[in-house]
This record gives structure tokens, sequence and C-alpha cells, in this order.
């Protein structure tokens, strides 16, 4: 699966949509970024994968490795707890997120956005030398 980042409403190439083996393998990856404090995993049959973690730490680290740069709050219903969710750039095919309950965040929250030009360096080749014995 190709790792590309866009933003959204930028022009891009058509991507075959990753499979539920692919998205998967991903979430488990995400999840090892944390080494395994997530809570549960949602995958979705759009390339939508939501990692929910009980810590802000765990949750502001994924952030800022997925390089997410939105971050909303969600009051506490009669039907569901409160909690904040980190949202933005999305990788070709896959869109990420992460969710962490309100209940003993500091504030502020932080989000991650990408500055411009950040991802250009991955589109040029790197040369290296081969080290001659």
């Amino acid at each position: 699966m190709s790792a590309a980042l866009h933003t959204p409403g930028e022009a891009v190439a058509s991507v075959p949509a990753p499979s539920t083996g692919e998205l998967l393998t991903v979430a488990a990856d995400v999840v090892a970024m944390v080494n395994g404090r997530a809570s549960y995993v949602t995958i979705s049959d759009t390339g939508a994968i939501a990692v929910h973690v009980e810590c802000q730490a765990d949750a502001e680290h994924l952030a800022r490795l997925l390089r997410l740069g939105h971050v909303e709050d969600f009051s506490a219903s009669d039907e569901r707890d409160g909690f904040s969710s980190w949202s933005g750039q999305s990788w070709t095919g896959v869109r990420f997120s992460v969710m962490c309950p309100l209940i003993g965040q500091a504030r502020p929250v932080r989000a991650f956005p990408v500055r411009p030009g950040e991802f250009e360096q991955f589109d040029a080749p790197v040369p290296y030398a081969l080290a001659v014995a």
C-alpha cells in the first residue's frame, strides 16, 4: 500500500482502496506505536482507521506521529461518554483518527498540523554511497 500524504481537496492520482488485510496490518502498526495501549480499534471498509486509547499522552503521541492537525471535543450525552477526537491529514487510501475519553484530560489538548513543504523531501529519491571494501 502506498503511504503518500495529501491534504483534503488536493488532486490525487487514483489509488486502489486498501484491502481489509492491509488495514488490519496498518492498524496493528499504529497500536504498536503506543506499545499496545489501545482500548480497541475500528476499521471501515472506506479506508478509515480509528484508534481508541484511554490516556491523553498516548492520544497526543499518535496524533503527533500521524500528523493529525485537528482536535475536537465531544461532550457527554445520554448515549455516550465525552471524548476528544484527533483527525486531519489523510495518507493515500487511509484516514486516521484517534479517540480518547475527556475524563482526566489536561487542557489544552494539542494537535499537530503538517507544515507546508514538510513532506516534499519524501518525493525525491535519496542517493546513497556504497561502501567500497
